[in-house]
Formats: structure tokens, sequence, C-alpha cells
């Protein structure tokens, strides 16, 4: 489990932006591919395909890569915010995505402006996971603390609560191992990562 940590966020964090790396995509491993035929980025049958007749460096083509991802998950939020702020009874002034201090933080709500912000690695796991935090943010509108009520309150809007934050404080974002953690915590079975890869027979290498 600590080697896929380590290397998990290393591929976001510290990319050497090379084909082959392992990049994620709302819960999906994608390989990055390299191509020099336009100026574009887009997701082609299981590749990342990030395309640019620019003579940058790695580091100007991974910052450009990371504000794809920056706008790919504020496009998300604005497709679900409504929806979510009817469910929860609560609606934000302002939603922005920002890299966030602190190893498992993944939102933070100002109370008194209304402004909720997300971590921008959240593109990488399922929108569940990010409906979640979502939601969690806008609870504190109506309780500012972290209480029994508040929980109460999180687990009635996320029949998937527990599932959703075990995979984020494992920081595993691939969907399948998700729908496997949640199936099998149903039936009152654990598995760490090790036994999911044996189960299903996964590489880790192609995560």
């Amino acid at each position: 489990m600590e080697w896929y940590r380590r290397n998990f966020l290393k591929e976001f964090q510290k990319s050497y932006f090379k084909n082959g790396s392992i990049y994620y995509l709302w819960g999906y491993p994608y390989r990055l591919m390299i191509r020099r035929d336009g100026n574009y980025i887009s997701i082609e049958n299981q590749n990342l395909v990030f395309s640019t007749l620019s003579k940058n460096t790695i580091e100007e083509n991974r910052d450009i890569l990371l504000s794809w991802y920056k706008d790919t998950l504020t496009i998300e939020i604005n497709k679900v915010k409504k929806e979510i702020e009817k469910l929860v009874g609560q609606k934000a002034n302002t939603y922005y995505v920002e890299k966030m201090k602190g190893y498992n933080t993944w939102g933070t709500c100002t109370i008194k402006e209304k402004k909720i912000k997300v971590d921008r690695r959240l593109v990488l796991f399922n929108k569940e996971m990010l409906e979640q935090i979502l939601i969690h943010e806008l609870l504190h509108l109506i309780i500012p603390g972290h209480n029994k009520e508040f929980y109460a309150l999180e687990k009635k809007y996320c029949p998937n609560y527990y599932a959703i934050r075990w995979c984020l404080a494992h920081k595993n974002p691939d969907y399948r191992y998700y729908n496997f953690c949640k199936e099998e915590k149903e039936k009152g079975f654990e598995y760490s990562y090790e036994d999911y890869c044996k189960v299903k027979n996964i590489n880790k290498e192609i995560l």
C-alpha cells in the first residue's frame, strides 16, 4: 500500500512526464501518450493524449496538463453543484480548485463568505468522491464543526460514505478498487489493496 501511495502521488505531483506514465482521471488509469500533431489534450481508449507543437520543457508540459486537470475538475463542480446544493439545502457563493496543504485535506469551507475550496487531486478519483466532499463542505454551512450531528447528516446524504472515505484515506483512485471495496464491505468483508490485486488478478504496474 505504501508503494502505491508514494508512486500515485509522485505521478501527479512530480511526474517525469514521459510516454507510458500512468495518469488517472475520474478513477480510471490512463497511459500518457505524447504527440506532435496539434495543441490538445484528450482521452483516447486507455490513453491520455497530450499533443503540443510548442518546444516546451518537461516542466512546462506538466504545468499545461495540471491546468487541464484543474479546468476539468472545475467544469465538473459547476455541473453537479446545483443538484448537491438542492440535496443539502445550502448554497455556496464560490467554488474553486487549488492544491491543498495537508496530505489528507480534500476541501475547506469558509463559512462567513460561503466559499468552498477543493483539492485538485479529486479529479483523479471516482466522481462520487468529489460529490461527497462537496456535501461535506456544504454541511458546514449548517453545522460549523465536526460532531455526531454533522456526521449523521453526512452519512444520510452519502450512502457510500465509508467506502468513499476509505478510498480517500488510502489515496486509491482506481474505480475498480472503489467498487470492489464497496461491494465487499456490504458483505462484511474488508480487503487490503494487495488482496484486491490477487483476487482480481491485477498487475500493479498498470494501475
